[in-house]
């Protein structure tokens, strides 16, 4: 099974970044509600930017979905940590690892005899200009 994965680069503050981000992601929700985020670019992000991560998290739970974070970096790390975000979020050192545990996840429903059907999302973004972060799909 496929899941998106959605690669950011870049710095990701409260502003029209995490605007894009929010409406990118929840687009990206109609599809597949299993996404991981590639998070390796990330350069900075502030308090408003982890927020951005939250929210898009309970978006995602709203409608039955799970975000799950991949390749963070140690600054990363370290804000979810001190923040005790680490609770809200399943992290990942890699992307395959957390596609992986989607896969886990949707294995061990289907051997209960549920179907389960995981549409592949891909749509490439064009880069942003100043300090926004990049979504790569």
């Amino acid at each position: 099974m496929a899941f998106p994965v959605v690669h950011l680069s870049g710095a990701i503050f409260f502003d029209e970044e995490s605007t894009f981000l929010r409406v990118h992601v929840k687009d990206a929700l109609d599809k597949s509600r299993q996404i991981v985020f590639d998070l390796g670019n990330i350069t900075r992000m502030d308090s408003d930017g982890l927020g951005t991560l939250v929210a898009l998290q309970a978006s995602a739970r709203k409608v039955g979905g799970d975000i799950k974070l991949a390749n963070l970096g140690d600054h990363i790390k370290e804000a979810l940590r001190i923040t005790r975000l680490v609770t809200v979020f399943d992290i990942f050192d890699s992307i395959e690892e957390a596609v992986a545990s989607f896969n886990r996840a949707a294995a061990a429903w289907q051997h209960g005899n549920h179907r389960l059907a995981y549409p592949h999302y891909v749509t490439p973004v064009s880069a942003l200009s100043g300090h926004r972060p990049k979504l790569d799909v």
